[in-house]
């Protein structure tokens, strides 16, 4: 993208391909991260037929960054990702985003694949991937 208006005219394009109904889009998951009432950030995820979760979205926002939120918040979509047959969660992280891949290399995410910039060598973005494992209670 050449400009930031056809920046922002992709992304545009892209959601709306993504949640064709908004936030109501079938299997979509948008959620508020809250500590005692407040917002600090919030999520989005997608999960599949295939028993498969994609996040989209994890942000804190900045003043309650390094804090810990980000962390609690991957462990409890995991645990209700469990709760709902998911195995494996996927995700995008930009290489410039060192803190939120920082983050999932902690929480056990691994490194699936790398993606170049296009008609480049440069390093765009990682797919990571983390398979979810749950206390067999039966």
């Amino acid at each position: 993208m050449d400009t930031e208006n056809e920046a922002r005219e992709g992304v545009q394009a892209e959601l709306a391909e993504l949640l064709p109904d908004g936030i109501h889009s079938d299997g979509h998951f948008i959620r508020k991260i809250c500590v005692n009432g407040q917002r600090v950030g919030f999520i989005w995820y997608n999960i599949d037929s295939k028993h498969k979760a994609e996040l989209y979205f994890l942000g804190i926002d900045v003043q309650y960054r390094s804090k810990g939120y980000g962390s609690v918040a991957l462990q409890i979509l995991e645990s209700e990702l469990l709760w709902q047959n998911v195995n494996s969660v996927w995700l995008n992280v930009f290489v410039t985003n060192q803190n939120a891949f920082c983050l999932y290399k902690k929480a056990g995410y691994t490194i699936a694949a790398i993606l170049y910039k296009p008609n480049s060598q440069e390093i765009w973005r990682y797919e990571m991937q983390k398979e979810l494992k749950g206390l067999d209670l039966l």
